[in-house]
């Protein structure tokens, strides 16, 4: 089973200044690759939930 996972307004703007930051503050092109890695870790992340909703840690009490 393959769920949808969609990013809400807040999450998609936070993973916008996250990433804008990382860039402001990237010295070295070393420094750009690694934020991209960093976006890329997340989104990864978060799109695993699709295929496996439950292999990360509840936030609340409810697992939807």
């Amino acid at each position: 089973m393959t769920l949808s996972v969609r990013y809400g307004a807040v999450a998609r703007g936070d993973l916008i200044r996250l990433y804008d930051h990382l860039l402001e503050r990237a010295k070295t092109v070393d420094d750009l690759e690694l934020a991209q890695r960093a976006l890329d870790a997340i989104t990864d992340g978060v799109d695993r939930l699709a295929v496996s909703p439950f292999v990360y840690r509840q936030a609340g009490a409810s697992p939807f």
